[in-house]
């Protein structure tokens, strides 16, 4: 009985710190997701060990200064929070927190933005769609998904979060003009959910966003793709029809590199006729581009299909091509 007590006693013990640590991260992260300041601290130890030591004798938390012993859970876990802001994964980590909810599987994301302004014209160079994403960022940085050049709009302004319970979310960053719904500013760092018909705007922008997340997205890109090499282009034989433009890649590595690594990318969409990977004429560096030319019309329909996909680390962009490749040297 005393030897099952302890077993029980163990167990219980264990279940309570793996409980209690989950909290303390969740808490961490909303700290250094708050506070930039904080951040911009906790960022500055990058590489080094992070210790919480301590002379009241806590082992669990922190290591005892006395003895020199201890777990160290609080400065371990202050090491995850600090890679998870490097990475840019610290608002996805802390939105599962948050929210209690998972984060939707990328395969079954696609979000459709349309925007417009208050008259209801609709504005087509800022209206997108983007599959794979689950998380989408808004602002005025290139870098974000969603970009807008209003000068009221942060440079990283909002959040939008596939959940997989909840559906879509839009979050404000804490901005100086916040971000409304349906006219309202709603609060920093609160997750508010969007339904059908909801507008949403960024800043004092008179853009208007209805934002829809479209689940299934996995089975809808199948479709088309099959629509697509069911019915091929009428554009055969070698032309801009069975080319697609690359966008995102590293401009660090060497041109024969990235232009075997694309062939060896594309292999199951087809035969690849030729890649195409052009360089800046002044520097001689790459221009972080590429051309893709496919032998058949179906190639071109599964490119578009690995769209958002990973690549040597980076995520492509994949188009067709609008016009034939330039012919600079690549």
């Amino acid at each position: 009985a005393v030897a099952a007590k302890r077993i029980a006693k163990g167990l219980a013990d264990e279940a309570w710190r793996a409980k209690s640590e989950a909290i303390m991260l969740g808490l961490l992260r909303d700290r250094f997701l708050r506070d930039g300041e904080a951040r911009s601290v906790l960022l500055s130890t990058s590489g080094k060990r992070l210790l919480h030591d301590n002379d009241y004798g806590d082992r669990h938390w922190g290591v005892d200064r006395r003895s020199g012993k201890g777990s160290n859970r609080l400065g371990l876990l202050l090491e995850r929070v600090r890679g998870e802001a490097r990475e840019s994964r610290d608002v996805e980590a802390w939105l599962g927190d948050y929210t209690c909810d998972d984060v939707m599987p990328p395969d079954r994301v696609r979000w459709q933005l349309s925007a417009s302004r208050p008259d209801g014209r609709s504005v087509e160079d800022a209206s997108q769609t983007v599959d794979k994403k689950p998380l989408l960022r808004v602002g005025r940085l290139d870098m974000c998904d969603v970009v807008s050049p209003h000068p009221s709009v942060s440079r990283q302004h909002a959040i939008l979060f596939a959940a997989e319970t909840r559906g879509p979310l839009l979050v404000d960053l804490a901005t100086t003009h916040g971000t409304t719904l349906n006219g309202e500013r709603i609060k920093p760092y609160a997750p508010v959910a969007i339904k059908e018909g909801d507008v949403v705007g960024f800043g004092t922008s008179t853009r208007q966003y209805s934002i829809a997340l479209v689940t299934g997205a996995d089975r809808l890109r199948r479709e088309e793709l099959y629509d697509a090499v069911t019915q091929p282009s009428a554009a055969g034989g070698g032309g801009e029809g069975l080319t697609v433009f690359v966008g995102g890649l590293p401009r660090e590595a060497a041109a024969e590199e990235v232009r075997e690594g694309l062939k060896e990318f594309f292999k199951d969409c087809g035969g690849v006729e030729d890649v195409s990977v052009p360089k800046d004429r002044q520097s001689g560096e790459l221009r972080g581009i590429a051309f893709v030319t496919f032998r058949t019309d179906v190639g071109v329909p599964r490119a578009l299909a690995l769209d958002r996909d990973l690549f040597m680390g980076v995520e492509l962009k994949i188009k067709r091509a609008e016009a034939r490749k330039p012919p600079g040297p690549g």
